[in-house]
């Protein structure tokens, strides 16, 4: 039963990832999956570092 929670919970944590990149101009399906084969934090830190694409676009 634990590792059923568990796995909700990545996936719950792997969907905000996926939210949050997609407000940050990114493609949040992709990193919706990125966050699911690799861990949440792994994908949030990496998603951080990449930064905002909208900023980057606005000349």
């Amino acid at each position: 039963m634990g590792w059923f929670f568990g796995i909700l919970l990545n996936i719950g944590l792997s969907l905000l990832v996926g939210k949050w990149a997609s407000s940050k101009g990114r493609n949040g399906l992709l990193w919706f999956l990125f966050a699911v084969v690799t861990t949440p934090l792994i994908s949030s830190l990496a998603l951080l570092v990449v930064g905002d694409r909208q900023k980057y676009l606005d000349y």
